[in-house]
């Protein structure tokens, strides 16, 4: 009966929680735990109702313990399986992205200059569209990498990743695949899958740029618009 809770009711309780795009290991192994613990929790109850402890606090913890002891292994095999699976869903997406890489008809960046200015308008950084990879966010700024004399380079600007990609919104090479990242879909090269997602691999860097599950799917489509 707890299971049932667990598994059907909470999540319906707490939609937001349990929706995929924001889904992580770590969520997982928490939502393990706290299934474990509630089964533990329910196992006590029943068992104190009809047979009574004379210290209910030293029960409660052995029953835990056993409720752990024999939950654990099964929760581990479900967490692998799942592992696996999304290992192996993410990588046949990565195979599929990197089998049309050849066949994209990408357009000839030619010398046009952008503009990205700071939150103010104080700072502004002018570069070629066909130098700009990519730009990310930390706290309240943002990073621009570009390439500049066969060199890997970036400049940090006082603004937000939101803020930029309005003034990038005319730009239509440059696309938002992650929260936290904008990236020149020219420069993609390489898509990589693991458990966590997929990954992205842009010329000119080493970087491996995170897609957020949400942009997984339609990754191609997005790149292709």
């Amino acid at each position: 009966m707890v299971l049932s809770v667990d598994l059907y009711l909470t999540p319906l309780l707490f939609k937001n929680t349990f929706t995929t795009s924001t889904w992580t290991v770590l969520k997982q192994i928490l939502w393990q735990i706290w299934i474990i613990f509630t089964i533990g929790v329910f196992n006590f109850l029943y068992s104190a109702s009809f047979l009574g402890f004379t210290n209910y606090f030293k029960a409660f913890f052995i029953f835990q313990f056993f409720t752990l002891l024999v939950g654990i292994f099964p929760v581990v095999l479900v967490t692998i399986i799942n592992q696996n699976r999304l290992l192996a869903k993410n990588l046949k997406m990565a195979n599929d992205c990197n089998n049309d890489l050849p066949q994209w008809d990408k357009p000839q960046l030619n010398d046009e200059i952008i503009s990205i200015s700071s939150e103010n308008n104080k700072d502004i950084f002018e570069v070629k569209l066909s130098d700009l990879i990519y730009v990310t966010s930390f706290g309240n700024y943002i990073q621009a990498f570009y390439r500049s004399n066969n060199e890997l380079k970036k400049i940090v600007l006082r603004n937000t990743l939101k803020q930029t990609e309005d003034q990038l919104k005319d730009v239509h090479c440059m696309i938002k695949c992650h929260r936290a990242f904008l990236v020149n879909k020219n420069k993609i090269v390489q898509v990589k899958g693991n458990s966590q997602g997929l990954r992205l691999i842009l010329e000119g860097t080493d970087d491996e740029i995170p897609v957020s599950r949400a942009l997984s799917k339609g990754l191609m489509q997005v790149v292709k618009a």
